[in-house]
């Protein structure tokens, strides 16, 4: 549904943080919520004791004055991204369970978060405790890791305009093995220094083609590290409200393995983390 919030609703803790983390997002930008539970295929849609029981859980939670609930039939993820197919962006919430673990098992967070059709906002267990102050924030943090995301950045961009913050574009590079291998050799070291040039070059000019639609001085900041950790403690000293990255290109079990920065954020981050479609910027 265009210009709406969709979220994922159930009657777990993490599904009620999400919603009102959602609750709030859709006040800032004044747009509408909505919220979808799905049920099992062999249970009715239209069950009026669930959507009961669903205002009366989400009720202590979300002010349902103007909020349709929704409820849908079939496999979870598949129903969701379904229904925000258009929509402004879907929030859901998420266990946090192991990388490897939700895998096997499977995870309606992390396959949203794969390929999503609008922007994915994912509420991680350590934000929790925190889901209604979180957009107090002073800054949306955007991981860019090459040209690939440069929608991402957009996206970012605009969120933060909408929310009155600023924007910090953010790089990782690889750890030096400097600390394990002892000095480095002057090759390696000039090397190092020529991939932080090309990051900070990348960087700006990323912040340049978005200063075409969102002005502003947007703050660039080249790391060091494995990218999901290095994202993680930006955004706690920068106090952001909103993690944002691009979504992984590699199978689930790849990511898990390799440990993708969005896998780690959505388990460890103690602020959402928007999953952002990889493509050019339409909007």
């Amino acid at each position: 549904m265009p210009n709406t919030i969709i979220c994922g609703i159930d009657r777990s803790t993490h599904a009620r943080a999400a919603a009102r983390f959602a609750g709030a997002l859709a006040r800032r930008l004044g747009l509408p919520l909505q919220l979808v539970h799905v049920v099992d295929e062999d249970r009715p849609s239209t069950s009026r004791t669930v959507l009961e029981v669903l205002r009366s859980v989400m009720g202590d939670d979300v002010d349902l004055a103007d909020v349709a609930i929704r409820l849908d039939s079939g496999a979870t993820a598949e129903r969701l991204a379904a229904a925000a197919h258009g929509a402004e962006m879907l929030v859901v919430g998420t266990r946090g369970e192991g990388a490897i673990r939700q895998t096997l098992l499977g995870s309606v967070s992390g396959a949203l978060a794969r390929a999503p059709s609008c922007p994915v906002v994912v509420v991680p267990p350590r934000a929790v405790e925190r889901s209604e102050a979180l957009l107090a924030g002073r800054c949306v943090v955007a991981g860019v890791r090459d040209r690939r995301d440069i929608g991402t950045a957009h996206e970012a961009a605009r969120i933060a305009q909408r929310l009155g913050l600023a924007l910090t574009l953010a790089n990782v590079l690889p750890a030096s093995p400097q600390a394990a291998l002892g000095p480095l050799p002057d090759a390696l070291l000039i090397g190092a220094a020529e991939d932080a040039e090309l990051a900070e070059e990348l960087l700006n000019d990323v912040a340049r083609s978005i200063s075409v639609n969102v002005p502003g001085d947007h703050e660039i900041c080249v790391l060091k590290g494995a990218t999901g950790l290095e994202l993680e403690c930006l955004a706690d000293a920068r106090h952001a409200a909103i993690v944002a990255v691009g979504s992984s290109e590699r199978s689930p079990l790849d990511a898990a393995l390799t440990g993708a920065a969005s896998r780690h954020l959505m388990r460890r981050s103690r602020r959402p983390v928007m999953i952002c479609p990889t493509r050019n910027p339409t909007r």
